[in-house]
């Protein structure tokens, strides 16, 4: 008869003490099936068949305490680690111990024993603090194979601070941007009183110590369209390009195109937005759901950098040339489209206060039309779009590497996103996303979006997703951009460190329309796999792949920039 649980843990604890007390060694033996029967002495002496129907019962470990199960466990840890150790068994993500090796029935009665105990104390902690089996299990793993890491000590980096600095950058970034960012960065410093000054014509962030003396005079610099720095002097440059993988990328600025939130139309493609603003289309009649009217175009007539960005981004690639109307200053442009029923004008996302709409635009008349959203810029989906980045000019200092890493940083991510008009295009997931939910009641409102994608993300949402993760072109191998690597690496330090955020991630892979639907769709599911095989080796479990396939294009499919935007992986978190 199998002894009462509360008798063996006696009879076990006992044994274990006389050991300790008389120094005895028990694993001696060279045989590895003796040293296990060795360690497990006391169970061997009480049980003279080891088959599946002698190990304890379920029934019986349910009726018992917390504690109970605890002192239950204490006399098996000495074998477990044995085995561990011997590499025959291994501590699983779900708290539970997989086999790895033939193990005699001694080993084997004990391992499962081990797994009924766990499971019955997941379950108890479970209903204790109202949450799932799984993500205590999962923490239970965390804490019993964590190992306090060594690190080497590195030495502080010596920030020489000057006296003075000089940061240049478009005149766009210059009012809330530049700012933002510069005055955050010294305040870590330790310069917690920080002003931002305008005299004769200079703009200078004036920062003094919270402590002892000092202070440190930051010339803002604004850039026009078309003029350089001198290559002769020292200063930090921002600037505004097409790549995301520029070396010190940290922000996305984006482009709306808005009309009065009377106009009728909802969605536009970037060649009809060039052929209204070039006046080759002159009324809204001849827009699907455009109505009666003739389109009153209004740009911006001080806004130098945001016409040029306009220009290039729609403009210029189907040869258009910007029609003339009557500028205004300032924000002007955008009062004159709360008045004016068939006007439209283009923006920064952030500016759009009152009366205004903003319109979904598509990248080609097959892409998913899509709105100048913090999610649509951050996960990089949206067309016009373009990524601020910074970088040391004839410099070499500390302290201007020290700012880059700022940028980068969770809190220059924050200074980021609090810039009008800014969005942060790190790759840290722990900067919330605030309007998702919006994000995904359209789409589960938009009929073109397969029914298998609605189901997926029903109970899902991307508040903390990363950008998408895209590959490099002409890779066999799904290799990442540098971009979407630091991505990766992000959300995984995130899921370990939040195991009680999520239930379970959600990879869905796409694919451009080149080649055979179904291989495609076979391919786009391949994409998202290999996604989930990189987060498994970084630990992370409880991931659910899926294929589109060549549905929902956010890019162009005839040009290749496009096809490669297309070839995407999104990630969904499920509570």
């Amino acid at each position: 008869m199998y002894p009462t649980p509360n008798r063996k843990t006696l009879i076990l604890a006992k044994v274990l003490i006389v050991i300790i007390i008389l120094g005895i060694q028990p694993i001696v033996w060279a045989d590895s099936d003796a040293k296990i029967k060795t360690i497990a002495l006391p169970i061997a002496e009480k049980v003279s068949d080891f088959e599946n129907d002698e190990l304890i019962p379920v029934e019986e470990l349910e009726k018992m305490t917390y504690t109970e199960l605890e002192a239950l466990r204490e006399p098996r840890k000495l074998l477990i680690s044995y085995l561990i150790k011997e590499g025959k068994i291994r501590e699983s993500h779900k708290g539970t111990i997989d086999f790895l090796d033939h193990l005699n029935e001694v080993g084997r009665i004990a391992v499962k024993e081990e797994n009924l105990t766990r499971r019955q104390m997941f379950t108890l902690l479970s209903k204790l603090e109202k949450r799932s089996i799984a993500s205590i299990g999962r923490e239970f793993h965390d804490k019993t194979t964590s190992i306090p890491e060594k690190k080497e000590k590195r030495p502080e980096p010596v920030i020489e601070i000057p006296t003075s600095l000089r940061v240049n950058a478009p005149v766009s970034l210059g009012k809330t941007l530049v700012p933002n960012l510069v005055g955050g960065y010294l305040q870590s410093l330790g310069y917690g009183d920080v002003n931002l000054e305008r005299k004769n014509g200079v703009t200078r962030l004036i920062g003094r110590r919270s402590f002892g003396s000092g202070f440190l005079a930051v010339d803002l610099e604004n850039r026009l369209p078309g003029s350089t720095v001198s290559p002769k002097n020292k200063c930090l440059i921002l600037d505004i390009g097409e790549s995301s993988d520029a070396p010190g990328t940290f922000g996305v600025q984006g482009i709306a195109v808005v009309v009065h939130p009377d106009n009728p139309v909802t969605t536009l493609s970037i060649s009809q937005v060039a052929d209204i603003f070039s006046g080759k289309i002159k009324t809204w009649s001849e827009l699907k759901d455009g109505g009666d009217g003739d389109i009153s175009v209004i740009l911006p007539g001080t806004r130098p950098v945001l016409t040029s960005q306009f220009r290039e981004m729609v403009m210029d690639p189907y040869d258009e040339k910007l029609l003339v109307s009557e500028s205004t200053s300032g924000d002007d442009h955008l009062k004159q489209i709360e008045e004016n029923p068939y006007a439209i004008a283009f923006c920064l996302p952030g500016e759009m206060k009152g009366k205004l709409k903003s319109i979904r635009i598509k990248s080609a008349s097959d892409a998913l039309p899509l709105s100048p959203s913090s999610i649509n810029l951050k996960t990089l989906d949206y067309p016009l779009l373009r990524f601020i980045s910074v970088k040391a000019h004839q410099s070499t200092d500390t302290f201007m590497k020290e700012f880059i890493s700022y940028c980068q940083s969770d809190a220059g991510q924050n200074a980021v996103n609090k810039s009008t008009g800014y969005i942060a295009a790190g790759a840290s997931p722990l900067i919330e996303t605030p309007d998702e939910d919006n994000h995904r009641r359209t789409l589960l409102s938009n009929p073109d979006v397969p029914e298998t994608y609605k189901e997926a993300i029903a109970k899902a949402d991307r508040k903390n997703s990363p950008s998408n993760f895209r590959f490099i072109p002409g890779t066999s191998k799904f290799e990442l951009t540098d971009h979407s690597q630091a991505s990766l690496n992000a959300l995984a330090r995130y899921l370990r460190s939040s195991p009680d955020h999520y239930k379970n991630v959600i990879l869905i892979g796409f694919a451009d329309s080149y080649g055979d639907a179904e291989a495609n769709r076979i391919y786009s599911g391949k994409r998202a796999d290999s996604i989930a095989e990189k987060l498994t080796e970084k630990g992370i479990t409880n991931i659910v792949t899926l294929g589109i396939g060549e549905e929902m294009p956010v890019a162009d499919n005839d040009k290749e920039e496009g096809r490669a935007a297309n070839r995407r992986v999104e990630v969904w978190l499920e509570r």
